[in-house]
């Protein structure tokens, strides 16, 4: 929104109130924590708008066929490139 508007961007925080899983997924959910990622550093600000959009229509072609994704001409969706890709691997892997 900021970058659309051609504001500064402030921080953002995230809380769950609820991280529950069901038993049937216990060890799935196991795999899963073990193949995450220790951390995923520091967001860079969003730049390019478009870029996110781009990112958006890409995340489906990486998670369904898993496509490799030509870097953007954005910090901010190349990161989030990195953590999508890591992501769908480790995911592939516990499946």
């Amino acid at each position: 929104m900021a970058c659309e508007l051609g504001l500064g961007l402030g921080s953002y925080h995230h809380f769950a109130a609820s991280m529950h899983i069901y038993e049937r997924h216990y060890a799935i959910a196991s795999k899963i924590a073990d193949a995450a990622l220790d951390d995923v550093g520091e967001t860079p600000a969003l730049v390019q708008a478009e870029s996110l959009h781009q990112l958006a229509r890409d995340e489906v072609a990486i998670r369904t066929k898993g496509a490799s994704i030509d870097p953007y001409n954005d910090a901010f969706a190349n990161h989030c490139l990195r953590v999508i890709t890591e992501r769908s691997n480790e995911l592939k892997s516990v499946a």
